[in-house]
């Protein structure tokens, strides 16, 4: 039996009604309006065309990443893909990236098969998640196409709507592949959007992230601030007042107001790190519950007790989330860095409407995505101007103690996210946690190294080494980042601060 095309369907396919042309300010597309229920847009930059809803407004802020079309009900996004120098090839790219919508017991497929899309075999998918009470007009019915250009080029179009999907494979027939004949627009930079902040927050921010401020290095210290012996200790063989540390804390637990007043006794502001996930148990990320409107009393509640300390703290949350080791990733949750967003919001909005004005809020992906998708891509995480504060850079040089990994310069770390962070964000950068292994190269030559180049990042105003230990499932220490590992290690350490100070 063949299938009906809706009256939308049909025209979005033999749409011949030819309207004038809209092009885009740098020239890398256009668009045609065909008839009155369909537009062709053609993207000159990665070389395609689709038929779209006329209704539909254009976002090409990010065309590096994907080019969204957006209306009341539905959301297209179009991602482009290029693996010609990585590992990955289209076989890997459909296993792995569809691989979690049948591990994730919230998603279910309907549907998974192969089409041909522009005369090349593709594979098409459809899911659908239970509504969220705190999305407003949830978009949780989902379709999805790879195209492959190559075996190393993918094409990907994701639809997602408030309503059941009809149209899709109708949309989709209408993609055709077209010679690339303009080079990639400019990326448009971010905005810093200035927001009421308490005193003392606004007075720590602005001595913090001036542009005329002298950079500072802050630690994570694994028993600060519940106890300060050890790092009194360290601070003193270092000849160091580290002005910030690190916190992290799971949903399992309140707001750590205890170990946040002790902190403030000590001079010491808090990079505070809130992960969604439960480590007790099944070990869940709750986005889901949250978003329903489960947490909100364990919110509103911790946003008083935030304020109530009177102190700024950097409230970094639901960090790394470009990683699929984070439950949280897009990766975990149907290919969709909405829900990131939306949850980010969320919360922002809940501390916001109770009044928190003490927290800076820190928005930190990890320094390479994994996946790296395009839809896993750390901008498609932004939460918008309005809600960050500051953005946070983390990377590390793990060293060479699992297979895959290479021992890296400071350097070499940083020029691959600093210029392209300082390009696309106008907000204050810091790096919220970084270190050095011991394991596959010299760890206090690789910190002098990095004393010496981290000024060439001069919007970096303050980097926070993690001083702890990652071990392997054996219970080995697989990655020793520790400051104070050994005497030459703290002597490199001790050298580089002093100069800082200078």
């Amino acid at each position: 039996m063949k299938k009906k095309l809706t009256l939308l369907g049909l025209a979005l396919i033999l749409g011949l009604t030819l309207l004038p042309i809209e092009a885009s300010a740098e020239s890398a597309s256009t668009v045609v309006s065909l008839n009155e229920y369909t537009n062709q847009y053609e993207n000159y930059a990665l070389g395609y065309s689709l038929h779209v809803y006329q209704d539909m407004k254009i976002d090409e802020s990010a065309m590096d990443i994907r080019t969204r079309f957006v209306n009341a009900d539905t959301t297209i996004d179009v991602y482009y893909d290029d693996f010609t120098n990585e590992l990955d090839s289209f076989a890997t790219y459909k296993n792995y990236g569809n691989k979690s919508l049948y591990n994730n017991p919230l998603f279910s497929v309907s549907k998974s098969r192969d089409i041909k899309v522009s005369g090349i075999k593709s594979h098409l998918i459809y899911y659908t998640r239970p509504k969220l009470s705190k999305i407003k007009n949830d978009k949780n019915y989902y379709a999805c196409v790879e195209i492959p250009r190559t075996n190393k080029k993918v094409y990907t179009i994701i639809m997602k709507s408030s309503k059941p999907i009809s149209d899709f494979e109708a949309i989709a027939s209408t993609f055709k592949l077209t010679s690339s004949s303009s080079a990639m627009p400019a990326y448009k930079a971010t905005k810093t959007i200035t927001r009421p902040m308490s005193k003392e927050a606004k007075e720590f921010y602005d001595e913090t992230f001036a542009q005329k401020s002298n950079l500072k290095f802050g630690i994570f210290e694994p028993t600060a601030p519940y106890d300060f012996s050890y790092l009194k200790q360290l601070q003193t063989k270092l000849d160091y007042d580290f002005p910030v540390i690190v916190r992290y804390q799971h949903m399992d637990e309140k707001f750590p107001k205890n170990e946040m007043l002790t902190a403030k006794l000590n001079n010491k502001v808090v990079e505070l790190t809130m992960q969604t996930t439960k480590e007790q148990g099944s070990q869940e990320d709750i986005t889901y519950k949250i978003l329903n409107g489960e947490y909100d009393q364990y919110f509103i509640t911790y946003a008083n007790d935030l304020k109530s300390i009177n102190y700024p703290v950097l409230f970094r949350l639901n960090n790394e989330m470009n990683g699929d080791w984070c439950k949280y990733s897009a990766y975990h949750y149907g290919k969709d860095a909405d829900l990131y967003v939306e949850l980010y919001r969320y919360i922002y909005d809940l501390f916001k409407v109770n009044g928190v004005d003490n927290a800076i809020f820190v928005w930190n992906p990890n320094e390479r995505s994994f996946p790296n998708f395009a839809w896993n891509h750390y901008m498609s995480y932004y939460p918008g101007d309005e809600y960050v504060d500051v953005v946070g850079l983390t990377g590390y040089n793990t060293g060479n103690y699992y297979k895959g990994e290479s021992w890296r310069s400071f350097e070499r770390i940083y020029d691959e996210i600093y210029y392209e962070y300082a390009n696309r964000f106008s907000q204050p950068l810091m790096i919220t946690e970084f270190g050095s292994s011991s394991h596959g190269g010299d760890k206090p030559a690789w910190i002098q190294d990095m004393f010496t180049k981290i000024h060439k990042y001069d919007r970096i105003k303050l980097a926070v080494w993690w001083s702890g230990v990652d071990w392997d499932t054996k219970g080995n220490p697989a990655r020793i980042y520790k400051i104070d590992e050994s005497a030459s290690v703290i002597e490199a350490v001790k050298n580089g601060l002093t100069r800082i100070k200078k």
